[in-house]
């Protein structure tokens, strides 16, 4: 029964995620990568819905996780338009079977008896225990109760759609959440291969997925994105609200712009670093708009707003419960001094033998070929990773000494997890220009 009410709520989140992705694009999907779409962004919606009602002051509960699949059912009203089926090279199966080994590996390391990550046990969990219980966060165990919280100010959307597996599953722990988050990665594969196969023939689209599914593997050789309880989502969010911000930039086509509006708005709410990054892109969007006009700009500056304003509103709403403690740790000024250090740390994450860092020769292979000019539209994707970068270097420099160097340690593999996405499309669209291939996948308008 716990595995059929499991499926049943993935399948509500499907479904409300089918019907942002129908009435958020005009392009031809191809089978799978509609329904990864569907799933994050349904997963992340259900989550966003939460966090905006707890803002306002109502309380959530089951209702609200039953809720979010009419809403999908009602906007597929729109329906979405697939690819035609062609059979792909014999190439591009072997860099499928490949990047579903990478799946697999992630399934199998969901299926093991053991904890999400020591930061998922500690306090992500207990976040959504209390927003179970309370149905908000005005409680108890966020103002300092009888189980205070660690990091009490992090935005809640991953908690609170991990509401909807206790409230109609009836464990937000264990194995329901560890397949979600094994899920969440194969969605992301599938949608990052719809992404590349706009530009790249099927055999290499295949194998640079295979290449990206891999890479993770790294970080932990048990399934390391497992340990990712926001990070990996937020990163992934962020590709999709980039990528799809810039499609609206080539064509202006409005419903671009929503599907990118609802993934900055998930982004937001994942952590501080993704609402610092909504807040970046109220700046990078207008300014990126401007090559198409300056209703364009005024429009892009509409794309992210959703996402500031409930970051915002986030941010005043915490002061309330935030404990002294917390607030405490803050620096009392920016330590420039920190700066060259923090670059080169940077620098050798990048470049020595662990985590991503195989990756980076990748790219940096195509930065050597040609580096986006500020007046292209790819600029959108590099300027919005060199966003994450600057927002971590400044963190770096206002947080007080004794933390600094443990925290350039600790978020080694999550700086790399949210930039490094945007890059590896930017670099795999570049490969394109220099490398006979296959047909891309036909660009199909409705």
């Amino acid at each position: 029964m716990t595995c059929l009410r499991f499926l049943l709520t993935l399948l509500a989140w499907t479904s409300c995620g089918a019907g942002i992705t129908a009435l958020g694009t005009r392009r031809a999907l191809g089978r799978a990568e509609f329904l990864a779409l569907s799933f994050a962004l349904g997963l992340g919606f259900a989550g966003f819905v939460h966090v905006a009602l707890m803002l306002v002051g109502v309380r959530v509960g089951l209702w609200v996780a039953i809720a979010v699949a009419p809403l999908g059912l009602i906007a597929l009203r729109v329906r979405p338009v697939f690819v035609p089926s062609a059979r792909p090279p014999l190439l591009a199966w072997f860099g499928h079977a490949v990047a579903l080994g990478a799946i697999g590996v992630m399934s199998w390391a969901a299926s093991l008896n053991d904890t999400v990550a020591g930061d998922g046990e500690e306090f992500w969990t207990l976040k959504t225990k209390s927003i179970v219980r309370f149905g908000t966060f005005r409680n108890p165990d966020f103002t300092g109760g009888v189980r205070p919280h660690r990091h009490s100010g992090y935005p809640l959307l991953m908690p609170s759609a991990y509401a909807s597996l206790r409230w109609t599953v009836g464990t937000a722990e264990g194995w329901p959440v560890r397949y979600t988050l094994a899920l969440f990665f194969a969605a992301a594969s599938a949608i990052l291969a719809g992404i590349l196969r706009e530009r790249l023939g099927a055999s290499l689209a295949a194998w640079l997925t295979a290449f990206f599914a891999w890479l993770p593997m790294l970080l932990s050789p048990r399934g390391g994105l497992l340990n990712a309880y926001s990070d990996f989502p937020l990163a992934i969010f962020i590709l999709i609200g980039v990528v799809e911000g810039f499609r609206w930039l080539t064509t202006l086509s409005p419903r671009s712009g929503f599907l990118s509006a609802v993934a900055l708005a998930c982004a937001s709410q994942c952590k501080d670093e993704g609402g610092a990054f909504v807040s970046a892109c109220m700046i990078l969007f207008p300014l990126t708009g401007l090559l198409r006009g300056k209703r364009a700009a005024f429009a892009a500056t509409l794309i992210p707003l959703a996402g500031f304003v409930t970051f915002l509103a986030w941010t005043w709403a915490k002061r309330s419960f935030v404990p002294d403690r917390e607030a405490a740790t803050a620096s009392a000024g920016i330590e420039w001094s920190r700066i060259p250090r923090i670059l080169y740390n940077v620098v050798w994450l990048m470049v020595k033998a662990n985590k991503w860092s195989l990756g980076w020769l990748f790219v940096g292979g195509m930065l050597a070929l040609r580096f986006p000019k500020p007046r292209e539209p790819e600029s959108l994707l590099t300027s919005a990773a060199g966003a994450i970068l600057l927002i971590y270097v400044a963190v770096w420099t206002v947080i007080p000494a004794a933390e600094a160097d443990e925290a350039m340690g600790c978020n080694a593999p999550r700086i790399l997890m949210h930039f490094f996405p945007l890059l590896f499309v930017w670099a795999s669209w570049r490969l394109a220009t220099v490398l006979p291939q296959e047909t891309p996948r036909p660009r199909i308008e409705h």
